[in-house]
């Protein structure tokens, strides 16, 4: 659990070589305590840095380790992030076919758990995919859905990063009127939401 928490000490301020090394090490008393939890969590992490790092090749295998466990343990919520990283490793990779199918494995999973902003994040990912593949209608159905959700979560953030989504799709359509409008409605929530951060600081 130290090694765990340094690990996360040294992500949290990006030191990420530094933050590996704890959770390899975190990962082998893991695998000695023969905890299976541990060590998919753990590998998933691992996986995470290696994303961060443009190690992508490394993190697939990381996180394909990872859910290979948590397939054993049949929990919802591991397999529902892991699901979710590879699909973001198929995204980068522009691999979309595996994209697709790994992010609706992830949204199965979230969907079952009730986690709105989750299913938010995986709807807009969706919409990326399709955006890239032209099927701009399938794209602004996965935008508008993940922007319904993000209002429901109350995440300014989030709305603003789906507007702006929606903005470049409406571009690529020449729509622009409508980008215009929805690039607007970003700037104001990104400035709004950082405008709240920024009083919660001074609390």
């Amino acid at each position: 659990v130290l090694y765990n928490r340094l690990g996360h000490y040294f992500q949290s301020y990006n030191k990420l070589d530094e933050a590996k090394k704890h959770f390899q090490i975190s990962y082998n008393l893991f695998e000695r305590a023969d905890s299976a939890e541990g060590r998919s969590e753990t590998l998933s992490v691992l996986g995470r840095i290696n994303f961060l790092q443009e190690e992508l090749d490394e993190a697939l295998q990381y996180f394909n380790r990872s859910r290979a466990i948590a397939l054993e343990s049949g929990d919802a919520m591991p397999l529902a992030l892991v699901n979710l990283r590879i699909g973001e490793v198929n995204l980068k990779l522009a691999d979309y076919s595996e994209a697709e199918k790994n992010l609706k494995d992830s949204l199965f999973y979230y969907q079952k758990l009730g986690v709105k902003y989750r299913i938010a994040e995986v709807q807009e990912k969706l919409g990326l995919i399709y955006e890239k593949s032209q099927n701009y209608p399938e794209a602004e159905n996965k935008y508008l859905i993940a922007l319904d959700l993000n209002k429901k979560v109350h995440s300014k953030f989030a709305q603003a990063q789906t507007l702006f989504n929606l903005a470049r799709l409406k571009m690529l359509q020449n729509e622009n009127a409508d980008a215009f409008r929805n690039i607007e409605e970003s700037i104001r929530l990104t400035e709004s939401s950082n405008n709240e951060t920024a009083n919660s600081n001074l609390k």
